[in-house]
């Protein structure tokens, strides 16, 4: 509850993609999440995003500080944090696109060994983490924090997965 509204998110049972550091068509208003989405009446997303900016409402991003920093960001955010308790119990396998595991990512490993521990008796734990990698560079850093995670790593050419057509 905040702020005497108790916060919903209408589709998270069904939710099977986590915005864990913001997007650009999220916005906090102070009293609720939106997301922005497309309208064939009232405009395109980008139009309708524009529009929230110009009205000084900004999207919900986190992009600076620590791994500390960044997790009392997402705590602060109904939202976020949401999503960032889903992580914390997610089951089966996790696929990472765009996502490079950097120093100040700290938290959501930890997030992913949390849910590699996870016990319930409804859900599985986390079994295995397949991480997409554009270069070399990028599968030397996942060969260096492999170790680190509690569930198995699996890498993959991101380049052959065409997510976005």
């Amino acid at each position: 509850m905040i702020g005497g509204l108790v916060q919903t998110f209408p589709n998270a049972t069904k939710q099977n993609i986590f915005y864990l550091h913001g997007a650009l068509p999220l916005f906090d208003t102070g009293t609720q999440v939106i997301k922005e989405q497309y309208d064939p009446v009232e405009g395109y997303l980008l139009e309708k995003i524009s529009q929230r900016i110009e009205k000084e409402e900004y999207p919900i991003f986190v992009t600076a500080g620590n791994g500390d920093e960044k997790l009392a960001q997402i705590r602060h955010n109904p939202y976020l944090s949401h999503c960032y308790d889903a992580l914390c119990e997610v089951d089966g396998s996790v696929i990472t696109l765009g996502f490079g595991f950097g120093e100040y990512d700290l938290h959501i490993l930890e997030a992913l060994n949390r849910a590699a521990h996870y016990l319930s008796k409804s859900a599985p734990k986390l079994w295995s983490v397949y991480i997409g990698v554009y270069s070399d560079i990028d599968k030397a850093r996942v060969a260096e924090i492999e170790k680190v995670f509690h569930a198995k790593v699996h890498t993959f050419d991101a380049r052959t997965a065409p997510v976005w057509q």
